[in-house]
């Protein structure tokens, strides 16, 4: 408790917020010649690395601030020059960048319109590019001055954005953020082509606009967050606060503080949070105000308390929607031949609920509340996927399961887990969920092979049942398993809970 009554104090005294280094360049400079400004020293703190990257007034490219723009474009040449097949006009902008600091990259850009070429834009850390390029007239694509050069050795990769990540049609603001790796004092804008996509005997050029290029040091910017608040029922004698944002902080980090008044400063006292979700919490309805609070701190920056101050007075408080239970289900896709897998609902789940999930650890590409089983397999496996469903005003609720892939087969027998007419036409085989003792059907079972799961993918239980309707189960332990099923020519994979009961 000693570190409490450390914290409480400074909390009274400490709110506060660092200074954040910025640096922008909007190319509104006036060039005696803008079509070669970077070369010939005209931006502040910039110049070329090849070419003559420039800044234009163009009317058909309204900017976002300002009248002006940098430009520069690239072109592939035939593999019948001698010099290079990529050439192009890049930029560097001078800046220090800190190892282990902290970034964020703002840019509006834009590609120019009709492209139909696979431009991608570099951006690199570097040290020691110098101003290189400037006009070469007529020399087109036997000119030295605009061949795109190699990274250097010695350099970070902050990205490489492709056409799907910058527009042709309108200008997008890109946001980019990341650590130094190095100390480094040069940002280098370096674009170029994807040439394993390119037809080496064609020629074309494309291009890439800019403007406010910003570069902020955000080590000391703290995550931030906010807070959402309902009741929960009609009688709402306790309320879910939801924090958005800050996911990075854990909830071990998080201080919950009552205030003596609302309108006042000072603390009552140190409130233990009842979590009910990794980013959810109850308090009681109309106990008051309460400050939600965490230290923010590392070796660059002074430490710092981020807050947000919420009262609990119930009657401008909304109730909380209903929560709509689901479950994960697999179901085969006769469209896309794959199973969809997905977050079924026992009714639709209200507007603003997010679902993701993942498949082995690995983040699915989500389809509505669901996501389509790779076709490429693996197949005849179980696998271990996990959906997480966040409702509005809800905790958000996670839950996993081992998914049975079974092998495909061929067009006479069960393919990839779907029935053929015969199949389905067999009777719907049920049975006792949860099981207590004994696993009963509403069949008896010829020859059927049954395997049982741990809901970790290790077989527990294989057998083959014939001439019976049931098998024991007695000397499972409570929980949820994997049952698989494989009779009159359908194989079927089901969760089973077993639960004994006194």
């Amino acid at each position: 408790m000693q570190k409490f009554f450390v914290i409480l104090p400074m909390l009274l005294l400490q709110f506060f917020t660092q200074a954040q280094e910025r640096r922008c360049w909007d190319f509104e400079e006036q060039c005696p010649n803008p079509g070669n400004a970077f070369f010939t020293g005209c931006i502040p703190d910039a110049f070329a690395q090849s070419g003559t990257p420039d800044i234009g007034t163009t009317s058909s490219l309204t900017v976002p601030s300002g009248s002006k723009y940098a430009h520069t474009y690239i072109r592939h040449c035939d593999a019948f020059y001698s010099t290079s097949r990529i050439h192009g006009e890049g930029f560097v902008l001078e800046n220090d960048f800190v190892a282990g600091h902290k970034y964020e990259l703002k840019f509006w850009a834009r590609r120019g319109p009709g492209n139909t070429v696979n431009p991608i834009l570099g951006i690199y850390l570097t040290n020691t590019l110098g101003n290189f390029g400037g006009a070469d007239p007529g020399a087109g694509c036997n000119s030295l001055l605009d061949v795109v050069p190699a990274v250097p050795a010695d350099h970070q990769s902050v990205a490489n954005l492709n056409p799907s990540a910058i527009p042709a049609t309108e200008w997008k603001l890109i946001t980019l953020t990341f650590t130094a790796a190095g100390n480094f004092s040069q940002l280098w804008f370096r674009p170029t082509l994807d040439l394993t996509a390119l037809n080496p005997s064609a020629d074309f050029e494309s291009h890439f606009y800019y403007d406010d290029i910003c570069v902020s040091d955000i080590t000391c910017r703290a995550p931030e967050f906010k807070l959402s608040l309902c009741r929960q029922g009609e009688e709402g004698k306790e309320l879910l606060v939801t924090i958005n944002g800050a996911e990075e902080v854990p909830t071990s980090d998080w201080l919950l503080l009552r205030l003596k008044n609302c309108n006042a400063p000072g603390f009552a006292s140190l409130s233990p949070i009842n979590w009910v979700s990794n980013n959810s919490f109850t308090v009681p309805a109309n106990s008051g105000c309460y400050v939600l609070a965490y230290l923010f701190e590392n070796e660059f920056c002074e430490p710092q308390y981020i807050q947000l101050q919420f009262n609990t007075n119930a009657d401008n408080i909304p109730i909380c929607d209903a929560c709509v239970d689901w479950s994960i289900v697999a179901d085969w896709d006769e469209y896309c031949k794959t199973f969809l897998i997905e977050a079924q609902g026992a009714g639709s789940f209200p507007p603003g609920t997010q679902v993701s999930a993942s498949i082995e650890g690995k983040p699915a590409t989500m389809s509505g509340t669901g996501f389509y089983y790779p076709e490429d397999g693996p197949w005849g496996v179980g696998v271990i996927v996990c959906f997480t469903v966040d409702q509005p005003n809800c905790p958000p609720v996670t839950q996993c399961a081992t998914i049975l892939i079974p092998e495909p087969c061929d067009p006479h027998n069960v393919c990839k887990g779907r029935s053929n007419s015969a199949e389905t036409a067999a009777a719907q085989l049920l049975f006792t969920n949860p099981a207590d003792q004994f696993l009963r059907f509403n069949q008896v079972l010829e020859g059927a092979n049954v395997q049982i799961y741990s809901m970790q993918g290790g077989l527990v239980r294989s057998l083959v049942v014939d001439g019976a309707n049931q098998i024991s189960v007695s000397d499972l332990p409570d929980g949820q398993y994997l049952l698989v099923i494989q009779h009159a020519g359908k194989r079927e994979a089901k969760l089973l809970m077993v639960i004994h009961r006194p």
